[in-house]
This record gives C-alpha cells, sequence and structure tokens, in this order.
C-alpha cells in the first residue's frame, strides 16, 4: 500500500518524498507523477525501484508541483495516491530556524573518558532538507566541530568527543548546497553542560570511579618572602581539595609559579582542615586537604602568576590560576597607611552620591503626582464622551470592550466594497501592545436616512450579540471618525470573497489516469520530457472516472494547487459557521458564495448580517416591496413565495453556495431569468450535479433544496455529512 507516502522536506530546487515498505514484492513498482504550473504545463514521471525515497531535483524556485504515486505489480496499478501539493522554497527568502532543540543519553568512552549525546531538534517551518551543527566547549585551543545531517535519515545526530562538566556550544543552521552556491540560515545556538564524573556514575551503572579525573583545586594563596640572593624570592604556594571518599583523589599536582614548575605528590604535605563553606551536618564535605609547595629564589617579574592542576591516571582537572604582584613588608606597610589615608574621603564621596540619587528620585516622583493631578479630570476614551447621534444610536452597548480608542483605528482609501448608503474600507487598528493589525471599516455615507441608520445599529448590535467564532467575520469593535460618526470595525480577510477566488481557478488533467490496468510495461510512462506528453490511457468498463480523481486546480493569483479537498473543506468551514449562526437563532437571508470571505490560511468567514448585503453587484437581487434587493437565485421556494425567511431557508441558500463551490464560482441558473426562478423551481427542475462534485456530495446538496422546509437537514447534519464525504474521499 502506498497510504504512508508524505512530503519530507524540500529546498530551492528539490521536492523530497518518502514512504514505509512493508512488504518486498518482486514485480513491483512505483511511478510518480509531478506536475507544475507557471507559465506552462510541466510533466513529469519516473520510475522508482526498491526504495522508499525520492528526491525530485532540477526543479524551478519558488513552484508549487503537485505529485501522484502509483504502486503497479506485474505492470497493473495496484494503489493510487495523491500528495499534499509541495512547493518549493523561494531564493528571494532566507532559509528558516530550527526549533526545540535538545539533547539526551549521554553515555560514556570507556577507552578515553570522553562522553556522547545525542542532538535533536524541530526541522524549519521551511521543511529544509539539510542541517549543518558546529558544536565547541569554549577552550580557546579547541577545535570546531562540524557535522551535516540530512533529514532523509534523522533530524537528530551524535556528538562524540565530549569532555566531562564543561560547557558548550551548538549552532544548528539550515543549510543548501549545490555545485556553485552555498546558502545557509542564521545560527540557532543552544548552550548545555556535560554531567560530571559522579553525576556520569550516578546515570550510568556500573561505571569504574577511576575513569573520573580529580577535582579542581581551590582557595589557592601565596605567600613570598626575600631570598638569600638579590632581587630572588622564595615562594609558597597553598591551595586546598576536598577531603573526598568516591576514589577521585590526586596523585599528584602540577604546580607553576612563573617560568617555574614541579610536581607535587597528592600523598605528601598534605594536613586535612575544617572547610569553612562546609554545610553543617555533611560530615563528608566539613573537612578539606590543604597542601603547599615550596619555591625558593626564584625571579619574579612586575606581575607573576601561579596555577595548581590535579592529575591522576583519569586525567587533569582544570588548573586554578592566581596573578598578582610580588610584594615586602616594607610595601605592605605604605599600602595600608595609603588605604586608611583615602577611607575617610571614600565615605564622604558616597554619602554625597546617594544623596545626590534620592533628590533627583524625589523631584520625579513630585513631577509625576503633578501631572497625575493635572489630568485628573480628564476623559481620554473619545468614544465615551462623544456627540451628536454617536454613542446614542450605541447605547444598546453594554459591553465596553467593543468601544475603540479614535486614535487607534486609521482609515485608508481602498474600498473593499460599497453600495447606496453604506462603504467598507481597509483599515489598520493598533493594539493596546503596539501591534497593528489589518482591520475592515464599515460606515454610512453623507446624510444617511433615518433607516439607514437603523440598519447600521442593528447590524452593530447584531453582530454584538453573535459573537467570535472561527467561521464568521467577528466585530472587532467600533469608534468614531473624524467627523464623529459611528464606523463598525471588523475583522479584515485578505483574501477577499469566496466567489471571486474560485473564479479565478483553473482545472487542468493528469496526463496518465486511473485506470492503468491491463498494461504490463510501464516503460512508456517513464522519463518524459516537458514538450512530451503521455498518452492517454483508455478506461475500462464499470462506473465512469470521478473527474476530481484525474484532475488538479491551480490558483493563478496565489501560485498555488488545490484539490477537491481543499473545496469539501471550504463547504465544511461554511457549515461549521452557519451552525453557529443558527445556534444563535440568527437568520443569515443573503447566504452565497459572494457572502463568504477568505482569511488567511484559506480559513472561510462568514459575513453579511447587515448592512453589506447592500455593498455587492444589484444586478442579483430584485427589489421587494421595502425596497430592498433580494437574491432571487438563492432564496427558498417558501421565500420566494411569502418573504419568509427561517433557518431551513438559510438551508436552501447553502445548497446553492455547495453547487457553486464545486462550480468553481460559477454563477446560479445562468440561462433562467430571475423573473422565472420561481415557476422553473415549482415545477420540479433543480441544477445538474457540477463536475467536480461526487455524487454523495450531490445527494445533500439536493436535499438542502427539498421543497418542504422541515424535510431538509439541519447545519449539523450537513457538516458531518460533507466531513464523511472528505474521509471517504468521496465515492
Amino acid at each position: 500500500m502506498l497510504d504512508n507516502v508524505r512530503f519530507l522536506c524540500r529546498e530551492f530546487d528539490s521536492l523530497n518524498y518518502i514512504w514505509i515498505s512493508k512488504n518486498k514484492v518482486d514485480n513491483v513498482k512505483i511511478l510518480v507523477e509531478l506536475i507544475s504550473y507557471d507559465k506552462m504545463d510541466m510533466h513529469l514521471i519516473l520510475e522508482v525501484n526498491n526504495s522508499s525515497h525520492i528526491r525530485l531535483n532540477n526543479l524551478k524556485p519558488n513552484t508549487a508541483y503537485a505529485a501522484r504515486f502509483r504502486k503497479l505489480v506485474n505492470g497493473t496499478t495496484y494503489h493510487i495516491m495523491d500528495t499534499p501539493i509541495g512547493k518549493t522554497l523561494d531564493k528571494g527568502q532566507m532559509l528558516g530556524l530550527v526549533h526545540s532543540i535538545k539533547i539526551s543519553n549521554f553515555s560514556i568512552e570507556t577507552n578515553n573518558s570522553t562522553l556522547n549525546t545525542s542532538l535533536a531538534w524541530t526541522p524549519s517551518d521551511d521543511m529544509n532538507c539539510r542541517y549543518k551543527i558546529v558544536y565547541h566547549g569554549g577552550r580557546a585551543n579547541e577545535r570546531l566541530k562540524t557535522q551535516y545531517v540530512d533529514v532523509r535519515e534523522s533530524n537528530s545526530v551524535k556528538l562524540n568527543g565530549l569532555i566531562l562538566e564543561r560547557d558548550y556550544t551548538v549552532a544548528i543552521q539550515s543549510y543548501y548546497r549545490n555545485k556553485s552556491l552555498i546558502i545557509t540560515s542564521e545560527p540557532v545556538e543552544f548552550k548545555f553542560t556535560t554531567p560530571s564524573c559522579l553525576e556520569i556514575n550516578q546515570i550510568i551503572e556500573d561505571l569504574v570511579l577511576d575513569l573520573c579525573p580529580p577535582e579542581t583545586p581551590y582557595d589557592i594563596k601565596l605567600s613570598e618572602a626575600l631570598g638569600v640572593y638579590e632581587g630572588k624570592y622564595d615562594v609558597q604556594v597553598h591551595w586546598k581539595m576536598p577531603n573526598t571518599t568516591d576514589g577521585r583523589k590526586a596523585d599528584y599536582f602540577e604546580v607553576k609559579l612563573g617560568d617555574e614548575a614541579k610536581n607535587v605528590s597528592g600523598k605528601e604535605y598534605a594536613t586535612t582542615v575544617l572547610r569553612e563553606d562546609a554545610a553543617e551536618g555533611n560530615a563528608s564535605a566539613a573537612s578539606a586537604v590543604a597542601y603547599v609547595a615550596s619555591f625558593e629564589n626564584v625571579s619574579l617579574s612586575e606581575r607573576y602568576y601561579a596555577s595548581v592542576q590535579a592529575c591522576s591516571p583519569a586525567g587533569c582537572s582544570d588548573a586554578t590560576v592566581v596573578e598578582r604582584p610580588p610584594s615586602t613588608d616594607e610595601d605592605a606597610t605604605a599600602a595600608d597607611q595609603r588605604r586608611s589615608h583615602y577611607l575617610p574621603w571614600t565615605a564622604a564621596a558616597l554619602l554625597v552620591l546617594l544623596a545626590l540619587c534620592a533628590a533627583v528620585a524625589v523631584g520625579q516622583l513630585l513631577q509625576r503626582r503633578a501631572a497625575v493631578g493635572s489630568d485628573g479630570g480628564s476623559n481620554k476614551g473619545g468614544v465615551a464622551s462623544a456627540e451628536g447621534y454617536d454613542m446614542t444610536m450605541l447605547k444598546g452597548l453594554d459591553d465596553v470592550d467593543v468601544l475603540l480608542d479614535d486614535d487607534a483605528v486609521t482609515v485608508s482609501d481602498v474600498f473593499l466594497g460599497h453600495g447606496h448608503f453604506g462603504v467598507v474600507r481597509k483599515g489598520a487598528l493598533k493594539t493596546a501592545d503596539g501591534r497593528v493589525c489589518s482591520v475592515a471599516v464599515k460606515s454610512l455615507r453623507d446624510r444617511p436616512s433615518g433607516r439607514d441608520l437603523d440598519e447600521f445599529l442593528r447590524e452593530i448590535l447584531l453582530m454584538q450579540k453573535v459573537g467570535k467564532h472561527p467561521n464568521i467575520v467577528s466585530m472587532i469593535g467600533c469608534c468614531l471618525d473624524a467627523n464623529r460618526r459611528c464606523m463598525l470595525v471588523v475583522e479584515y480577510c485578505q483574501l477577499g470573497d469566496l466567489q471571486t477566488y474560485l473564479r479565478k481557478v483553473s482545472i487542468k488533467s493528469w496526463y496518465a489516469n486511473d485506470f492503468y490496468v491491463g498494461r504490463t510495461d510501464p516503460s512508456e510512462l517513464t522519463a518524459v520530457s516537458d514538450s512530451k506528453r503521455v498518452e492517454l490511457l483508455q478506461d475500462v468498463s464499470g462506473p465512469p472516472p470521478m473527474v476530481f480523481n484525474n484532475c488538479y486546480l491551480y490558483h493563478g493569483d496565489e501560485n498555488v494547487f488545490l484539490t477537491v479537498d481543499d473545496l469539501l473543506r471550504f463547504a465544511s468551514q461554511a457549515a461549521n459557521g452557519m451552525m453557529f449562526l443558527e445556534s444563535n437563532r440568527v437568520v443569515h437571508r443573503d447566504l452565497a458564495a459572494r457572502n463568504v470571505l477568505l482569511s488567511d490560511h484559506r480559513t472561510i468567514k462568514i459575513c453579511d448580517f447587515g448592512l453589506s448585503r447592500d455593498v455587492y453587484e444589484q444586478n442579483l437581487y430584485q427589489k421587494s416591496n421595502r425596497g430592498d434587493p433580494l437574491p432571487v437565485k438563492w432564496m427558498a421556494l417558501e421565500s420566494l413565495k411569502y418573504q419568509l425567511y427561517t433557518t431551513q431557508s438559510d438551508v436552501w441558500s447553502f445548497g446553492v453556495l455547495l453547487w457553486e463551490i464545486m462550480m468553481l464560482g460559477g454563477s446560479p441558473y445562468p440561462t433562467i431569468s430571475s423573473s422565472r426562478i420561481y415557476e422553473v423551481l415549482c415545477s420540479g427542475y433543480r441544477m445538474p450535479r457540477p463536475t467536480l462534485c461526487c455524487y454523495s456530495l450531490y445527494e445533500v446538496i439536493l436535499a438542502c433544496w427539498h421543497s418542504n422546509p422541515a424535510n431538509r437537514p439541519k447545519f449539523g447534519a450537513i457538516k458531518d455529512a460533507i466531513d464523511s464525504i472528505r474521509e471517504n474521499q468521496c465515492s
């Protein structure tokens, strides 16, 4: 089976797919058909033998491709799978960054006492294929270690040769390379500290403790005295070591003083002393071992250093280093006198500085209080203190959260829609945290009538009542324009209305269809150039092939492929939005593809509860007795005859919406005039099944068009039916 084929990763010029081969069978071949659509069609069919991965190379950057996989047994199609649309990376954009870096599973190499660990990460959002890993332990003489990883192998790598108890930095970059070009993303750094030897001993059982080097010497002190010879010094180096019982004692110490060095036995020159930093009750940590090494008649530079490093067969600890100038008794006495002379002056200077800081702080506090007092009676909430019809028409809004600050909304000259008395413009909303987001701003034209004001108020109150939902264009708030007139601020849907969006989709056919039966030699389907088409095979007897299995959909403006499942997803989301309106006892009355919007990620949002019914093309409507435009080709029988609008009449309109979706934005009843619609529908006529619509979905559409409103399905049942069709891929 090929039901486990998945899109793995992509680069500027390649797409990668992977699948699991459960059983190796003789005479089995995998055919991969790849289609692109930019300025011209490109079809490529490749044959894969004995592999579970394919990298499709030499592709165009920033181009969408559709891939279809076929499993052939003895030349006959055994299984077909269409994968989600894949798009190559855009060379004009930086490679994405990885996420969620972590390490795990430390292990130790017993031959050299180094550690290994596994480093894993989440690939970049753009699903890049290759990554570069560089890591180091921060030592000046340590070389950077570099590894390259292909995600086909793993999203992890093994870091080797790590030193115990050391800080490491790892940098991971998305990486691309061809013969003439190397591109990397910005590095993402991850820092970690390797366990100490004792910690490793707790992690790994049966670890021999003599693999652990000694701990680091501490509390190094120096004492100098003038030597026998002029310009020479006798120096003693003192240090301490923890009095451990875990076997990590030092065999010897390497002690350096300037240019002199000597090794001191770990068993000699030692005395046990109490540790000043020992915790109470911790007997094992209550003592330390003190050591001393003597250097006689040594020359010391103006500044000199001393270092101590503990060593054992398992290795040496880090060196502890101190640096200081030589001193004599006379120097020490003079230094004490200088310190006692300057101490009173230093204390006085500190007191003056503290007094100045306090004065500045008090002044700032008084200034703030004065500012607060002067503004105490002002009202910055512009909306609440507005004059004219503005807030009187909003008296029903008891939720103060919907009242926006005037300064927060900026309206542009970009018109999203307009009608007889209302306009919709694009705007920008500045949020409380400083972010700016796009919004749609609805307002009335100049000199609106009393009825216009009532309709506008009704829409605002209705949108507030309905609330927020992912498949409904939701209200953000309302505020005043420069003329102190009310504006309604709602979500902005950047992809526009569904009808216009679908009308930009074109249909293209697969060159090799689903019914590859009876052919024993698939070689004619391989290695096809861009200019050579594969011969279409004859269909076998049986049910006619569904077009949605033999075509792909392409949206030219967005340069993306769509599938029939995308259309069904639109329908399911629209049903979900209508379920929400139904639960709030809201009757839409004008449900159509032109009144359904698409936000980012192609999310369906139903709009048009009032004013916006007047901002679309008027030739789709007829006037009612009140003068309102009526969308007759979307209206139920009872609405046409009695002007009766219910949730069940919305269901009828939803059936027309489904028909529009599967017709890619086609106009319903294109050959029937609006004046004859009622007569034609009463005669029993219903629009035929669209080519892209499977029989199961067409049954749902016909159920929505039942002449008896009581026999039409509820929106919940419609959504369940659509989701079931999606799962079964239309049978």
